[in-house]
């Protein structure tokens, strides 16, 4: 499920008074784009989407220099 597909998902009227449901989500090898889990239950659900929507940092990235003076807006 990429993020415009999610969006639809969550900003579409509920027709079932109010239950949302989030169907089985397929994880997907990037390079051969084979399904390698299917996620079925809530906990594992919300892990997926928390990994998706807030990956770890970037240990590459460096801080700027406290010094740094940003331009003017």
């Amino acid at each position: 499920m990429d993020v415009w597909q999610a969006s639809k998902l969550v900003t579409s009227p509920l027709s079932d008074t109010g239950k949302m449901r989030i169907l089985m989500l397929q994880v997907r090898d990037p390079i051969t784009k084979r399904i390698t889990k299917e996620v079925v239950d809530n906990a594992a659900k919300g892990q997926l989407f928390y990994e998706t929507f807030f990956p770890p940092e970037n240990p590459t990235l460096t801080a700027p220099l406290d010094d740094y003076r940003y331009p003017p807006p």
